[in-house]
């Protein structure tokens, strides 16, 4: 610690490692030691706009300053291991975005990085740390609409502009490893439960279009997908991160028990039979700071992160067993 604050080095300086250089600021107890990025203005510009200490195109020069206690690991997840790794290696605390990475043993290494050098390690699943999510979670474990139940979520949009979110081997790996993640994970916190078996398909219909050439696999874009719980309870998604330019489809998501409906938005709307409705909310929360600030404090006292890097490997297996039903045709079990 540098003064008496924690000192936060952020690798990867674009648009999700602002977010995290401008959470981590406005905690007050932190210090802006270090960023990193292989483009050399992005690092420049954010090492001046946030005031850290120092930047550079290298990560180990960054996460290797002294004063460094956290890194916020904010690259695509191809590169999530090595950065990870040498940040364990050099006693740094690790806040990793997700997914953890690309493959189980991929994040078997981070994980075991971190327990050797004795550090830190939570992955962003930034909706377990809201209130709406701990809400939702007691309204379904109170059996409020009755049990098992069937989360669902469509969302449908364009290309997305960031080309390492569609790329299969050195990127996110499209939106059932970069998006559904997040899902997976929430569900196990909802429904107290772990998932048992994944079936889905999908298509991936970007291929060929001009703005992703170059890379060498697409990831499925377009999916559709089930994921049972050993509670009975279902999570379905239908995806698409593959429509042209310009073409959005419909974004929404509900919980349908055999007593009620919850309907999601910035609020809880539990409706019952008759038409009976319970408002809950709106939340309007900063997910990302209240991340930062418990794993801070994680650190501080020593204490297991909320969300750990096994909890990333969980979510990150649901992923890995929908990309393999999809080629399979095949329910995949998970147990």
């Amino acid at each position: 610690m540098l003064d008496g604050r924690l000192g936060v080095c952020v690798v990867g300086a674009g648009e999700r490692g602002t977010q995290h250089a401008r959470a981590w600021e406005s905690l007050g107890n932190v210090r802006l030691v270090a960023v990193a990025d292989i483009d050399r203005g992005r690092a420049e510009r954010l090492a001046e706009e946030l005031n850290f200490d120092f930047w550079s195109t290298d990560f180990r020069s960054a996460v290797s300053q002294p004063g460094v206690d956290i890194v916020s690991i904010c690259t695509p997840a191809y590169f999530h291991p090595e950065v990870a790794v040498f940040s364990a290696e050099k006693s740094r605390h690790i806040l990793c975005e997700k997914p953890i990475a690309l493959t189980l043993e991929a994040a078997d290494v981070i994980i075991e990085a971190a327990r050797e050098n004795d550090v830190k390690l939570s992955i962003g699943f930034q909706r377990r740390y809201t209130k709406y999510a701990e809400t939702l979670a007691e309204v379904i474990q109170k059996g409020e609409i009755g049990r098992p139940v069937m989360f669902r979520l469509e969302s449908a949009v364009e290309i997305r502009p960031k080309r390492a979110m569609h790329d299969r081997r050195r990127g996110n790996a499209g939106p059932v490893v970069d998006g559904c993640c997040h899902y997976f994970d929430l569900w196990r916190m909802i429904f107290n439960s772990e998932p048992t078996r994944v079936t889905a398909r999908g298509f991936t219909f970007a291929e060929g279009r001009k703005e992703l050439e170059g890379i060498e696999e697409l990831a499925p874009d377009t999916v559709a997908l089930i994921v049972e719980h050993a509670s009975g309870d279902l999570g379905v998604i239908t995806v698409s991160w593959g429509l042209p330019p310009g073409v959005k489809g419909r974004r929404g998501s509900d919980i349908l028990g055999p007593e009620g409906v919850i309907l999601l938005n910035r609020e809880l709307r539990v409706i019952k039979e008759g038409g009976v409705e319970r408002r809950i909310g709106p939340f309007v929360e900063d997910a990302l700071r209240e991340e930062v600030r418990s794993f801070a404090q994680s650190v501080l006292t020593d204490t297991e992160p909320k969300v750990t890097g096994e909890d990333g490997r969980v979510a990150l297996r649901v992923s890995l067993a929908a990309l393999e039903s999809i080629e399979t045709g095949e329910t995949v079990e998970l147990r």
